[in-house]
């Protein structure tokens, strides 16, 4: 009778952990799939939080951006990603954080106001609440 208990409960732990591993599984296939760059990504560029342009993310091309007191920051667009090469602020934050691609990522440089950020200009607008 103690070889059928045994053997059950290795079934059940080959059970367990084949189900654990099917929904890691999945989760990241499902991240993989949010973090593709589709076609209709775009870079928005603001500077005081008034837009300053639309960039198309899988276009290669090189940005100056423009802001009060002579500041400048230069983006490069490249590969499907987006960041600040060069800008003439004191602390160069800007510069150090990592290139975006995805539309929950952004690079902001307090000093001069911009604020770059990827959009997905084909998804449909989510809306919290409908009414009639």
């Amino acid at each position: 009778m103690e070889r059928n208990q045994n053997s059950i409960l290795k079934r059940a732990d080959f059970l367990i952990v084949f189900g654990i591993l099917a929904v890691g599984g999945i989760w990241y296939w499902m991240l993989c799939l949010q973090k593709q760059t589709t076609s209709g990504s775009e870079v928005v560029v603001t500077v005081n939080g008034d837009e300053y342009g639309r960039y198309d993310l899988n276009t290669e091309q090189v940005i100056r951006i423009t802001s009060e007191n002579d500041g400048f920051n230069e983006l490069h667009i490249a590969n499907g990603q987006a960041w600040i090469e060069k800008a003439n602020c004191k602390n160069h934050y800007c510069m150090n954080q990592n290139a975006i691609s995805d539309k929950l990522e952004s690079i902001i440089c307090i000093p001069h106001g911009v604020t770059v950020f990827v959009e997905n200009k084909n998804e449909m607008p989510e809306y919290d609440v409908i009414t009639k």
